[in-house]
C-alpha cells in the first residue's frame, strides 16, 4: 500500500508546480492592477479637503467644483456628484 502512495507522489508532482507558478503570476497581476487603480488617490487629502471646505464656507460653489474637477481623487468625484 505504501508503495502505491509513493508512486503516486512521484508521478503527480509537476502539475502542482505549474499551478503554483500560475497562481504566483496571477497574484502579481492583481497587485499591479490594484496599484494602478489606487495610485490616483495618492497625495495630500487634507489639503484638498481644506481647499474645498474654504470655498464652500465662502459660498463659492464654482471654485469648489473647479478644485474637485481638477483632482483625480475618488473623493473629488463624490464632491462633484453632490
Amino acid at each position: 500500500m505504501s508503495e502505491i502512495f509513493k508512486n503516486l507522489a512521484l508521478v503527480g508532482d509537476a502539475w502542482v508546480l505549474y499551478l503554483l507558478v500560475l497562481a504566483s503570476i496571477l497574484s502579481i497581476a492583481v497587485m499591479f492592477e490594484r496599484w494602478k487603480a489606487y495610485k490616483p488617490n495618492s497625495g495630500d487629502f487634507s489639503a484638498f479637503l481644506d481647499g474645498v471646505s474654504s470655498c464652500l464656507e465662502k459660498h463659492d460653489l464654482k471654485g469648489a467644483a473647479g478644485l474637485a474637477g481638477a483632482s483625480p481623487r475618488v473623493e473629488a468625484r463624490v464632491i462633484l456628484a453632490g
